[in-house]
C-alpha cells in the first residue's frame, strides 16, 4: 500500500512526533490495540511491538519491527521512519494471535513546496497479515484506512498544539 497526504498546517516536527512517540501515537491511532518500544538499539533505531485492532471473528495481528528513523534526509527539512520485522526476545509469539510481517514499510515526512508549515505525508508499506482474512474484508479495511488514518494523524496534530497554549 502508498498512500499520500498534505496535511495543512502542521509542520514536520509535529507531523514526526505524532507518528513517532509511542505515547501520543496510542492517544489517536485507533487501529493500534497496543504500541511500545522494546528497546533502543542506538540514537536513530529500536525493536517496537504493536498489536492491531481486527473486526470481530478475525484473530488479532500483531507485530515485532525494527524501526529507524533520521532527519534531514534525503533532504534538510525532511523526516523518514522505516520499519522491517525482527524478533526479539521480550516478544515471544502469542498462541492465539497471529504474527505479521513487515517486509519494508515507512514514511516520508517533509514540508511542502509552497507552505513550510504544512507537510507533505508520503506512507509505504509492503506487509503481510499472514492467516486466512476474507478478501472482503481485507479490501474494505485498505480501501478507507489511510484517509481515516490521516485525518486522526492532523486532528491529533493540531490538538497537541492547541494543549501546549
Amino acid at each position: 500500500m502508498r498512500a499520500w497526504a498534505v496535511l495543512e498546517g502542521v509542520p514536520v516536527k509535529e507531523c514526526f512526533d505524532q507518528i513517532f512517540d509511542a505515547d501520543s501515537r496510542s492517544k489517536w491511532d485507533t487501529v493500534l490495540d497496543s504500541f511500545r518500544v522494546v528497546e533502543a538499539i542506538d540514537e536513530e533505531s529500536e525493536v517496537i511491538h504493536f498489536i492491531i485492532k481486527t473486526p470481530f471473528g478475525i484473530t488479532e495481528r500483531d507485530f515485532v519491527q525494527k524501526r529507524q528513523h533520521q532527519h534531514d534526509y534525503p533532504e534538510k527539512g525532511t523526516s523518514i521512519i522505516s520499519f522491517q520485522s525482527t524478533t526479539h526476545p521480550a516478544v515471544a509469539p502469542f498462541k492465539n494471535r497471529v504474527r505479521g510481517e513487515t517486509h519494508i514499510a515507512g514514511y516520508i515526512i517533509k514540508p511542502c513546496k509552497d507552505d513550510p508549515n504544512s507537510t507533505d505525508l508520503c506512507i509505504l508499506t509492503q506487509v503481510d497479515i499472514k492467516g486466512n482474512i476474507p478478501k472482503a474484508i481485507v479490501n474494505m479495511v485498505a480501501g478507507k484506512a489511510p484517509a481515516d488514518w490521516f485525518n486522526k494523524l492532523k486532528k491529533a496534530c493540531l490538538e497537541a498544539r492547541k494543549n501546549k497554549k
